[in-house]
């Protein structure tokens, strides 16, 4: 069980769970509203694994950080996977709903 106490006027950006041995192995990130917008999984020495990002509950974006891929979900199109982020970035930039 987690219990975090905050002042009134303070401000979570990030909350990094530990496991047993005091090893980040999740960090969570949430904007200026408190919504939770991205999961990192971390490896045995801190290491950033898969971050996913979210758009409300929906995984919108995963990002190995081993192998670089990322996969993109978007609503009504098939998944779209990309080597790395100079191929995520040409795709966005592409698209006319960005």
């Amino acid at each position: 069980m987690f219990t975090m106490l905050l002042p009134i006027n303070a401000s979570l950006s990030a909350l990094e769970w530990l496991d047993d041995k005091g090893q980040v192995f999740m960090i969570e990130r949430f904007d200026q509203y408190g919504r939770k917008i991205a999961v990192t999984t971390c490896g045995d020495q801190g290491q950033h694994l898969v971050t996913t990002y979210f758009e409300g509950d929906i995984e919108r974006l995963t990002e190995n950080h081993q192998t670089g891929d990322l996969i993109l979900t978007l609503d009504h199109q098939p998944m779209r996977i990309f080597k790395n982020r100079l191929d995520y970035f040409v795709f966005l930039s592409r698209v006319s709903w960005f």
